[in-house]
């Protein structure tokens, strides 16, 4: 086994599970906050994100930054590392997060929100709707840890040498199922040990819970943090969702290999 190897998985899950925590908790803020088409729409962002393929992810970036993007002259970026590969799993990942801090936040009460007349704006966010969030958030955050430490598309095609990723090779071109069993138990015991750990836990889901009208919190949240949750709700989307899209979209090899699929 190749601790170093190990140490790298960790090094790519532990900042993937933090941002991808932050990212989730802001948007589901901003969804709760919101109403009518503008919460449908960052919600279906978020499925969707969480639905699309790796590889579609990971080749919309490298069309960017890879050694040929059509930004790499302007953003001298090394898409093929652990960064890059942090950045895709975060984009991919964050979703989660949101969807489970949206429970809590729906379950937030005017009763709440009148016992604490004076809080607004981030001290509202830090003294209330943080603490209420807080164990969906460390629950989705160790769920997002064990997949990306586990997660073996991004790292292969970014060339990011993790646990996963040698020991996929080894077994796919050896077939040695010694290996495997000798191996794959770390990969394997991440997620039992967080079955374990989460076992018995409730659950917050966001559609168990009306939650407060809209407009009372935007009004609670005040301009300035409505405003953040915004911005990073539609840049997080735009990029997970909207940029991967029209790359595959816009991209003549789609249409062409489909002609000659077809």
């Amino acid at each position: 086994m190749s601790w170093g190897l190990l140490l790298n998985s960790l090094e790519l899950a532990v900042p993937v599970a933090l941002a991808a925590v932050v990212v989730g908790w802001f948007v589901a803020l901003f969804i709760a906050s919101s109403r009518g088409r503008v919460r449908w729409a960052a919600l279906a962002g978020a499925i969707v994100s969480l639905a699309l393929p790796p590889f579609l992810v990971v080749n919309a970036w490298l069309g960017l930054l890879g050694n040929v993007g059509v930004l790499k002259s302007w953003l001298p970026l090394d898409i093929y590392s652990h960064g890059g590969a942090a950045w895709v799993l975060t984009l991919m990942l964050w979703p989660l997060p949101c969807l489970m801090c949206l429970g809590p936040l729906k379950r937030l009460t005017a009763e709440l929100l009148d016992a604490e007349p004076g809080l607004g704006g981030w001290l509202l966010a830090r003294s209330l709707l943080l603490p209420m969030t807080l164990p969906a958030a460390l629950q989705s955050g160790l769920i997002v840890f064990a997949l990306a430490f586990n997660n073996i598309a991004v790292p292969a095609i970014l060339q990011v040498k993790v646990f996963p990723v040698q020991f996929w090779v080894q077994f796919s071109t050896s077939y040695n199922f010694a290996l495997a069993w000798q191996y794959g138990w770390v990969l394997a015991a991440l997620p039992l040990g967080l079955l374990l750990l989460l076992r018995g836990r409730a659950v917050a889901w966001p559609w168990e819970s009306q939650g407060i009208p809209a407009e009372v919190l935007r009004d609670r949240l005040g301009q300035a943090l409505i405003g953040t949750v915004a911005t990073v709700a539609w840049l997080f989307i735009g990029l997970s969702v909207l940029l991967p899209l029209g790359h595959l979209l816009f991209d003549a090899r789609t249409w062409t290999d489909i002609l000659d699929a077809v």
